[in-house]
């Protein structure tokens, strides 16, 4: 594999220094593997203070900003296993609405052009940068039912509330966070009921390109909190117009849909855009008036929790090169959990802040 192009170290390299003890072990898991598959070296961490070399495979734990990362630039899959913005703004779930204030000023990275040209892939919903903004967002959007109030910069279904009256808005807008959460950017979204959220995505490696479709599971963590549990994904040789080509259920065609066409507006509004790992959250669900409602969560432009389940179908099609299709998940538990035999560990341990967690791929055979 490593002949195919120049051999480069490849590097894990934990973007934030507060990156939790189990993101960091399950980047460096993910590095390992992905040295193993590329016939690649594996080179060690990179800190974010130490600057990125110009040639290295790195394996980022968030989307990159160009003027952040000492004039480094990604531009082939050789670079890089995940993304690359102009903006820290661009890489979150900001981008996905408008304003309701369109003449309000926005942050560097914000396109009213994007948030157009997505609207008929997505929920409805507005992005605000101030708690005044929030408010009116959010009473327009409680007048059609419950609304979702999601800060742009968690992650893994972390953070967010639910509101079903104004009252419950301003008590969490009078909340100690809610301030500096509506400056880095704030989604206000509608709640659907009995949802389903797929996953549709696409991975570019040094010699391949893949694509797949799966649903996400959510499981509970140690505080009781119901979060991400892991992917259930099918996964296919070709990127995201051979896997519409070959998805026939009428559901998942127009889940399909919606991440292409988001994929799409994202090249052509955000020039600035590299990303060899392009994966979509899509919601189904009804609306509080029984409509079938689907739309674009957020995207993510870096390795996710379905990153494992990629790396394993890059080693079956890398290894068995008449196979084409293959099912794979990630899953990610809290306490004391017994891993299956013959999956492959990515964290199982105590996090500082999560307590007992474990993360495992399984792999079933290919279909």
């Amino acid at each position: 594999m490593g002949s195919k192009t120049t051999v480069r170290p490849v590097l894990d390299y934990c973007v934030q220094p507060w990156t939790p003890r189990h993101e960091r072990a399950t980047t460096r898991a993910l590095a390992r593997w992905l040295a193993e598959l590329l016939d690649w070296p594996y080179g060690g961490s990179l800190e974010s203070f130490c600057g990125v070399p110009a040639s290295c495979y790195l394996l980022p734990t968030r989307t990159l900003v160009k003027d952040q990362n000492s004039g480094w630039r990604a531009g082939q899959p050789a670079d890089l296993l995940g993304g690359q913005v102009d903006h820290l703004l661009t890489a979150t779930k900001a981008i996905v609405h408008p304003r309701l204030d369109t003449a309000a000023p926005t942050p560097p990275g914000w396109s009213a052009e994007f948030a157009r040209a997505v609207q008929p892939v997505v929920l409805s919903g507005y992005t605000v940068f101030s708690v005044p903004e929030a408010l009116r967002a959010g009473q327009r959007l409680l007048r059609q039912g419950p609304t979702r109030i999601k800060p742009v910069l968690a992650s893994g279904g972390r953070g967010q509330q639910v509101v079903t009256e104004r009252r419950e808005l301003e008590a969490w807008l009078a909340g100690p966070e809610a301030a500096a959460q509506c400056r880095a950017g704030l989604v206000l979204e509608e709640e659907l009921v009995d949802p389903v959220t797929w996953s549709v995505g696409q991975l570019q490696l040094p010699g391949l390109l893949l694509s797949y479709t799966g649903r996400q599971t959510t499981t509970l963590d140690s505080g009781g909190q119901r979060v991400y549990g892991g992917s259930e994904l099918e996964l296919l040789r070709g990127g995201l117009p051979r896997l519409l080509a070959d998805t026939a259920q009428p559901e998942l065609q127009q889940v399909v849909r919606a991440a292409c066409h988001f994929d799409r507006m994202a090249d052509r509004c955000f020039p600035g855009l590299f990303a060899t790992r392009r994966n979509y959250d899509v919601i189904v669900g009804r609306n509080q008036a029984g409509e079938l409602r689907c739309g674009v969560l957020e995207q993510s432009w870096r390795q996710g929790g379905a990153t494992g389940a990629e790396l394993a179908a890059a080693e079956c099609f890398l290894q068995h090169p008449g196979r084409h299709r293959l099912r794979a998940a990630t899953v990610e538990r809290y306490g004391a959990v017994a891993i299956p035999a013959g999956a492959r560990v990515l964290f199982s341990g105590r996090d500082d802040q999560l307590g007992p967690m474990s993360k495992h791929v399984q792999v079933e055979d290919p279909w």
